[in-house]
């Protein structure tokens, strides 16, 4: 059955048909294609064109993409500059920040604490050396298995250590992931890709 359905997708790609049209291109009976179209259409790969007499088929229209969705993910541990910036942005809503630190980090976004819409400051709980950055992979990690989700990725960063994440993030074709090291590297990313 797959490889009449296949057959049959194949079929309409040249335009609108009826079922007859797609039966003769075939050789099977009219039955088994309107069957076939019937089965295509639940599944949402073909669809009827609406008001058409005979009744029609097409290929079903692609799912729309999903909007890009852009967020900066700092590391507060070595890039204490970005934050401040990225506030007017992120509660104009064009942006998410995610702001990263070690349990003993003390600065701008943990004391005081950050309420910002859209930011978010992750302050590790474990003692543990690289904590915050263990926090920083697994929020990437969970942000790009949403499905159907779409995001850019800016990581401000100076740490090395997370250079891999970028082909990690960016195999699934849906993501990318850009790494910048402070404030004006990441202004100009993030204008680039506007």
């Amino acid at each position: 059955m797959a490889a009449l359905e296949a057959a049959v997708v194949q079929a309409l790609r040249g335009g609108e048909r009826t079922a007859l049209a797609v039966a003769g291109e075939l050789g099977v009976s009219p039955f088994v294609a309107a069957r076939a179209l019937e089965t295509l259409s639940a599944a949402g790969r073909v669809a009827r064109v609406p008001d058409s007499v005979p009744l029609r088929w097409r290929p079903a229209a692609p799912p729309a993409a999903a909007p890009l969705s852009v967020v900066v993910l700092v590391d507060l541990g070595n890039t204490h500059d970005c934050l401040p910036q990225l506030l007017p942005f992120a509660e104009a809503g064009v942006l998410s920040v995610r702001a990263y630190a070690d349990c003993n980090f003390a600065g701008y976004g943990v004391r005081p604490p950050l309420t910002a819409p859209n930011c978010v400051v992750v302050q590790a709980c474990g003692a543990e050396r690289n904590a915050a950055d263990v926090e920083l992979i697994w929020d990437v990690a969970r942000l790009s298995a949403e499905p159907a989700a779409r995001h850019a990725f800016f990581v401000a960063t100076k740490d090395q250590g997370f250079r891999h994440l970028k082909h990690c993030v960016e195999a699934s074709g849906r993501h990318s992931l850009q790494f910048v090291a402070d404030w004006p590297a990441l202004q100009a990313a993030l204008a680039a890709a506007a």
